[in-house]
């Protein structure tokens, strides 16, 4: 497994969430509760503490012109409910609250964590991860590293996602659609006493461009960069002198075993 960084690096903070995808809900709901089940188990199994929390996921209407959308999406998926504007509020007070869609088909875990375990797990059972290695080129039966080191291998797998670009040949098979994310330092228990969330649900809203967040185990709340959350904890930072780099807090690149994987990942 060639890695570009180090086997902790995720594509973007959605991957702190598990969600019941579209192709999902056109399987049916009941694989994706396999789905999210299979993945808690393994955690389990392997000894991976990756924070995983199944708090499902909430969609809260923050403008009224988004409720009959939100609201008619919820109440055509099974194990899908609305909640009306003091349910919600009382599950996850947002400024604005006008009724959330609510569904238990959602996790919430922590990927640095996550990925550090996996990494482990497989490499306990003979897998080599080449970290620092970015491929540069992908020919058939070979890989060309940017340092010019050349892999042999029978079969290739190309799981690049969002970073498929970065390779010769490939820049236009995907255009990747990401946000960055920051996260508030860990809040006071009477803090979380007012927003809600206690089951670490993820939460996401109806307007049209991608947004998402999680409670983390350790207290933050974790959310993408261009909502106005992050533009006002970004004033902040930047007020306290925090070096900031496209959205992104800076830190160490690499983590020794006993590091601090929240302060990688959250800043």
């Amino acid at each position: 497994l060639l890695e570009q960084h180090a086997a902790v690096f995720v594509l973007d903070g959605r991957g702190a969430q598990i969600p019941l995808d579209r192709v999902e809900r056109v399987r049916g709901v009941d694989r994706a509760k396999d789905r999210l089940d299979f993945n808690r188990r393994a955690a389990a199994e392997d000894d991976i503490d990756c924070d995983f929390a199944k708090g499902g996921t909430l969609t809260v209407a923050t403008l009224p012109q988004h409720v009959d959308a939100i609201r008619s999406a919820a109440l055509a998926e099974t194990d899908a409910h609305w909640l009306n504007p003091t349910a919600a509020t009382a599950r996850f007070a947002t400024a604005s609250n006008h009724g959330a869609a609510y569904t238990p088909h959602c996790a919430a875990v922590h990927p640095g964590k996550l990925v550090r375990g996996l990494a482990a797990t497989v490499g306990e059972r003979g897998v080599r991860i080449a970290e620092r290695s970015p491929v540069a080129k992908v020919l058939p039966g070979r890989l060309l590293l940017r340092d010019g080191t050349v892999v042999r291998a029978n079969n290739i797998i190309r799981a690049t996602e969002g970073y498929t670009p970065t390779i010769t040949g490939f820049r236009r098979r995907v255009v990747p659609i990401y946000s960055l994310m920051i996260a508030t330092e860990p809040l006071a228990d009477s803090v979380w006493d007012e927003i809600g969330l206690r089951s670490r649900e993820t939460f996401t809203d109806g307007r049209r461009v991608i947004i998402y967040g999680q409670r983390t185990a350790d207290g933050r709340i974790a959310f993408p960069a261009g909502s106005p959350g992050f533009r006002e904890q970004r004033r902040r930072l930047l007020a306290e002198g925090v070096e900031l780099r496209d959205g992104r807090v800076i830190a160490a690149a690499v983590v020794e075993e006993d590091g601090n994987l929240d302060r990688l990942l959250w800043g």
